[in-house]
């Protein structure tokens, strides 16, 4: 919505009338009700959708190695870099078969919510050390989950 409301106010100092800011706005696509508060100076940001994590869309592959597979390259041919986040995981989750549960939870997290959920631990750094040791963490996840 912002980019909505700085082109009005470069229109206005342009010199266009109203109805011709209102044109402006209907061709590019905007709803009566952006236009209407647009126009008055209450505007709201359009909430951001919340994009699924790699965990996420690992999570509800299905199950089974091979149809796994099937479903993560056909996800990679549309998104590649998607693609390759899942063919990663699902890597990582081979290799890591020895551990608990609750461990293999944790590598199916994204480094950003492997730091949230290390940071609100009741010990932060003896699980960041814990984690490190096993190989489920980085030395970089390890230093910004720590800081």
């Amino acid at each position: 919505m912002a980019w909505i409301a700085r082109g009005n106010e470069n229109l206005t100092k342009l010199g266009f009338s109203e109805e011709e800011r209102i044109q402006v706005m209907k061709d590019a696509g905007i709803g009566s009700r952006d236009i209407l508060d647009t126009l008055e100076g209450r505007y709201t940001d359009i909430p951001r959708a919340a994009m699924p994590s790699t965990s996420d869309v690992y999570d509800s592959l299905p199950e089974g190695r091979s149809e796994k597979l099937k479903a993560i390259r056909s996800i990679m041919r549309e998104d590649r870099q998607l693609g390759n986040r899942l063919m990663n995981t699902d890597d990582r989750e081979r290799s890591q078969s020895n551990l608990s549960e609750r461990e293999k939870v944790g590598t199916r997290m994204d480094s950003g919510e492997r730091v949230g959920h290390i940071r609100s631990s009741e010990d932060p750094k003896k699980l960041a050390r814990s984690y490190l040791a096993k190989g489920l963490i980085s030395e970089d996840i390890y230093f910004r989950a720590v800081q």
